[in-house]
């Protein structure tokens, strides 16, 4: 038997004889830091006393796991406390390993799961497949890191690709219409002595900036310079079901990825309504500041601390429901595709393709402008390599050549010869190098109508084909 550990085990030996208590008895020694030490198990045959020392083996090298179950707890354990992934990716893959997982494979010991048997199950899982392959290959990467297992069979698992949407934006209508509606629910709730304006508020800055939700419910007061009109992104609200089944979330001090940690600068206001976020996020400054000092929300809940996004949500639907009802499809994220459509397209327009597109990646807080590229319509952007690829024609090959010829003899009497080009290349002008040089137009011409008799026309300036 072979145990990968950084301690060095010596071989096991069976003991013919019998302990005292008429056990079979089998022993290994191991080594650590020049160290040995004597492992033994007891069985009533040879056979279970070596399982059991094999059992305290693995137990002893950290892979004495067992069953699926036991391998996630360790996985979530030592994600824990490398401190990646985020805690709530970790919570992200024990929903999903509890409801998929789970019922499936919980029981099975991971050295005995084949990629048949993960096909299997991630065929069954219609819809959830790419989420449930996430999970089994970090879990099962490490049991290869402990090793328990030599490969991990859910890498090159099947898994059904879906058809990637294109981003949906709002057009001016709807939005003006869904500010309508905010500014509605605002006096509604005015009238009612409670937090009037925060879904209005919140929606402004996401139309502002491109914002993610959670993003924007994680600013403090700190957070916004009203002096400059620049706001840092510096964290997300982020929550999760808990095993349990409670509801919890908390503010994280880092934001999706990386690239989510930025300074945007806000519009300026054109005028006095408040509809803008500068306007809102200083007023929101003070109130915090009041309230809290730097470190207060920006968005608090009614009972203190950060609001969540799934209440922000439910007040969504709730200004949609009473208000404009055929809008209830929309949800704050909307806006994000919005404001990344515009940015996007106007970024290229204006700066290039990939420069545009660095730019709006800036202000969105994504790692990479892959993702970008979908926001674009590529009807706008026809792409241009007729040039380039003309070049693979032999007929051009043939005309340049021709060409070169022609003028070669032209030249030899004074003049440049210039093909007229597309349906009449080989319909070259013949124009003298000094003006008014008539006698040389004509020698080139009949030089020309000599030497490429039947395969090039020769013509006068003056000829009414030639354009000028």
């Amino acid at each position: 038997m072979e145990i990968e550990s950084d301690a060095a085990w010596g071989d096991v030996h069976d003991l013919r004889a019998r302990n005292r208590h008429g056990r079979y008895v089998a022993r290994v020694y191991k080594h650590v830091d020049g160290q040995r030490s004597q492992v033994t198990a007891t069985g009533r045959t040879r056979a279970e006393a070596r399982a059991a020392l094999e059992a305290k083996m693995r137990a002893a090298d950290g892979t004495g796991i067992t069953t699926m179950d036991e391998l996630f707890d360790v996985y979530a354990e030592a994600a824990t406390a490398r401190g990646r992934p985020k805690p709530k990716t970790i919570l992200v893959y024990r929903e999903t390993y509890n409801r998929h997982v789970r019922p499936a494979l919980g029981q099975m010991d991971p050295r005995s799961l084949t990629r048949a048997r993960v096909n299997a199950l991630l065929t069954q899982v219609t819809g959830m497949a790419r989420h449930v392959d996430t999970c089994l290959r970090v879990v099962l990467d490490e049991a290869v890191m402990r090793g328990i297992i030599e490969s991990n069979p859910a890498r090159g698992a099947f898994v059904h690709k879906t058809k990637t949407l294109r981003p949906t934006a709002l057009s001016p209508e709807i939005i003006e219409r869904m500010q309508a509606a905010m500014v509605a629910e605002a006096d509604r709730l005015a009238r009612l002595d409670r937090h009037p304006r925060t879904t209005l508020d919140v929606f402004v800055l996401m139309r502002d900036t491109g914002l993610r939700l959670g993003e924007a419910l994680a600013l403090r007061a700190c957070d916004y310079d009203p002096s400059t009109g620049r706001v840092t992104v510096a964290g997300t609200i982020t929550e999760q079901v808990t095993e349990a089944g409670r509801q919890t979330s908390w503010r994280q001090p880092s934001g999706k990825t990386d690239a989510a940690f930025r300074t945007l600068t806000l519009p300026l206001a054109s005028n006095d309504d408040g509809l803008y976020a500068r306007t809102i996020l200083a007023e929101r400054r003070d109130v915090a500041l009041t309230a809290g000092g730097m470190e207060a929300p920006l968005f608090p809940a009614r009972g203190g601390g950060f609001l969540r996004t799934a209440s922000l949500h439910r007040r969504w639907r709730r200004a949609l429901e009473l208000h404009d009802p055929d809008l209830l499809g929309t949800n704050p994220h909307l806006l994000r595709h919005t404001v990344a459509t515009h940015t996007v397209r106007a970024s290229v327009k204006q700066h290039g393709y990939f420069e545009g597109l660095e730019r709006a990646r800036l202000q969105l807080g994504h790692s990479s402008i892959q993702p970008l590229r979908s926001y674009l319509d590529r009807t706008d952007f026809p792409v241009d390599n007729s040039q380039v690829l003309s070049e693979l024609n032999p007929q051009r090959t043939v005309d340049a050549r021709l060409a070169a010829a022609v003028g070669e003899t032209a030249a030899k009497h004074g003049c440049r010869a210039e093909a007229l080009g597309g349906a009449d290349a080989r319909v070259f002008v013949i124009r003298p190098e000094t003006v008014g040089d008539e006698v040389g137009i004509a020698a080139a011409i009949l030089a020309i109508g000599e030497r490429f008799a039947g395969t090039v026309e020769a013509l006068h300036p003056d000829d009414g084909r030639v354009p000028f």
